[in-house]
Order: structure tokens, then sequence, then C-alpha cells
């Protein structure tokens, strides 16, 4: 991507997609991790759905994100969740727009995991970070990871605890 000149960095970078679902009366939630350094509002067929270290009010593209992600919170993951009845039948449209902190920012990053939970389907076949099972992420897959890490006890899936996808089960993942 680029970045633009030097001391006077691009603010706002925009990514679209779209999805297909047959039934969004089936879906009873969905549940996000969001990379992104730094900010980042994202769109469900044309309205916003989730707003991520990005101040309150109308954003534009030269509008900077809240506050500066460095270290390693540039490759954390941050869970959060989209009300499903935002879902349409047939095609939908996702947007994201990331925004940088400063005018000088030196890098840029972004990505984004959509899981659905269904009626169908009690719970998810793989919500990564979801360590004990419960198709959520929250604090207690910490605990379950640090159990497993320093206690060794046992898990369903051992992937799931690898909550940052690096494919290294270590104390980054709680």
């Amino acid at each position: 991507i680029e970045l633009g000149p030097s001391g006077n960095r691009y603010t706002g970078f925009y990514f679209r997609t779209r999805f297909e679902v047959e039934n969004p009366d089936e879906v009873v939630a969905l549940n996000v991790q969001l990379l992104r350094d730094d900010g980042a509002v994202v769109y469900l067929n044309g309205s916003e759905v989730l707003r991520q270290n990005r101040p309150e009010g109308p954003v534009g593209y030269a509008t900077l994100s809240a506050g500066v992600v460095d270290g390693s919170d540039e490759t954390t993951w941050f869970p959060d969740s989209i009300d499903p009845a935002s879902l349409v039948a047939g095609t939908n449209v996702l947007a994201v727009e990331v925004h940088q902190s400063t005018l000088t920012s030196s890098d840029v990053s972004f990505d984004l995991e959509i899981v659905a939970k269904s009626r169908a389907l009690a719970t998810p076949v793989f919500l990564r970070g979801d360590a004990n099972g419960d198709a959520t992420v929250d604090i207690s897959d910490a605990v379950t990871v640090l159990l497993y890490l320093f206690l060794g006890s046992q898990v369903s899936c051992p992937d799931a605890l690898d909550a940052n996808d690096d494919g290294v089960l270590n104390i980054t993942d709680p």
C-alpha cells in the first residue's frame, strides 16, 4: 500500500468485499476479530456497524484515529460483534476504512475475520481465540490458555488457543 509522501502520509485507506448470505434470519451472532493500525470503521450494507479507536462523530478521509497503535497492539486481534440484523438475503457488502493516527505514520495494517453463528449450528465450527469452546472470546479464554501453557490442562482444539494466529502457542495468545 502506498502511504504517501514522508511527513504528509495518507490518513485513510478503504477496503470492500462482497459475500452471500442465503438466509439471514438463521444468523444469531456475528463474532468479529479485527486487526487494525491505527483505527477502523466497519460498514455492513452501507451502515456503520463497528468502530474501534476512532473518535465519535462524522468520519472523513482525513479524520485521524483516536490514538496511536504501536508495539504488540499492531498485531493484536481485537474481538467485537456485529448485529446480525444488518445482514440481507443475497449479496452483502462489507466496507472498512482504516485511519492513521498521524501524518507521519510509517505503517498501516488491517485484517478482519467474521464468524457467523446460526440457529442450525449451536456453536461455530471454529472461532480463533475461543480457547474454552463456549462460542465467545472473553477473559475465560485467556485463563484457559494460561492453564494449558503452565499446567498442561487438556483442550479440545489447540489451534483455537493461538489467538493471534502466528502459528505458535505462547504467552502472547492470552
